[in-house]
């Protein structure tokens, strides 16, 4: 699985979207799932996002920080993608 964290105005998740969008569209045949987790966003502003970039998988509203906190040890909550 993997798990893609952002916000629609987030600059690195905004260039990481399109090549998401690409290991989605090839892996999701093999059976990898993908889940994102909006950590920011109300719902308009998360759609507009998912639109603009053609995501497709589901995403997980987390404007409370429960989701990111329940991964605890496995990711860091301040984690900021790397490009």
């Amino acid at each position: 699985m993997l798990i893609n964290v952002w916000y629609a105005s987030c600059p690195p998740c905004r260039v990481e979207a399109p090549a998401l969008k690409a290991v989605h569209s090839e892996y999701s045949a093999l059976g990898v799932e993908f889940v994102g987790v909006n950590t920011r966003d109300k719902a308009g502003p998360a759609a507009a996002f998912e639109e603009t970039f053609g995501i497709t998988y589901p995403s997980i509203p987390d404007t409370d920080g429960a989701v990111i906190a329940s991964m605890d040890g496995s990711v860091s909550p301040n984690a900021a993608p790397r490009l």
